[in-house]
């Protein structure tokens, strides 16, 4: 494969990092007289040691080592032809790759799509941690009516979270049972403890089907009303 240049080189490598789940830097370049790249090697961002440093000995806390000697690289040679053709690439990383974005589509018998559900790296992480209890609603914001549906849980530090989110053709139980379908399959089948959502019969329905019995299902209407209560017998004491 040839490039026309180091930044077309470089931005395809990047696409290809991002679908396999890693990030990379510029690691060697040899340049001709005139100042053209000669020969360039792209590298996984987890390549080469990190330096011992006394002055580290004593620190309370320690940084987490991000360089761990991953050896996948592409390397691109300039050719007769003035391209940069790749002479060498290695695929294979020493570390576990990060989650790369999901996409799911619902399509009808004419294949226009329905319902999608999309979500990425972080979102999946996030839920792995943070997932026990969230938030779901759909809201329509779009000139089409479409309901947005977002799946929204805190974490440790009380910030709000997304694991995921939705764009769906309608509000009922045949596209709520997709998309929770497509969340659990993204998810790993990772279900929610509780899940507070709005006073949809229909989504309620198709939590009950799609999400096992123990899910509890909290409507936040009846959670605000909680919070109200406790609020006055707190302030009766």
């Amino acid at each position: 494969m040839k490039f026309d240049g180091d930044d077309s080189a470089y931005e395809f490598y990047k696409a290809y990092a991002h679908n396999i789940g890693f990030s990379v830097k510029k690691r060697y370049v040899k340049r001709t007289r005139a100042g053209h790249v000669e020969r360039r090697t792209f590298c996984c961002s987890k390549e080469g040691k990190k330096g011992f440093d006394k002055r580290r000995e004593n620190v309370a806390f320690e940084r987490p080592v991000k360089r761990i000697d991953c050896l996948a690289q592409m390397t691109c040679q300039l050719k007769k032809d003035g391209l940069l053709e790749i002479v060498s690439f290695e695929a294979n990383h020493n570390h576990d790759l990060a989650p790369t974005p999901m996409k799911h589509a619902e399509l009808d018998d004419d294949d226009l799509v329905l319902n999608m559900f999309w979500d990425d790296g972080r979102s999946i992480i996030d839920y792995k941690y943070f997932g026990d209890v969230i938030c779901f609603d759909t809201y329509r914001t779009n000139e089409y009516g479409r309901p947005f549906a977002p799946f929204v849980g805190v974490n440790h530090l009380k910030q709000t979270v997304i694991s995921g989110a939705a764009l769906l053709y309608d509000e009922t139980i045949s596209s709520f049972k997709w998309l929770f379908e497509a969340f659990l399959g993204a998810m790993a089948g990772k279900q929610p403890k509780t899940i507070l959502t709005d006073q949809s019969a229909a989504m309620a329905k198709a939590i009950e089907e799609v999400l096992a019995h123990k899910v509890k299902h909290r409507r936040k209407f009846q959670v605000n009303q909680r919070s109200i209560d406790d609020s006055r017998e707190e302030t009766r004491a």
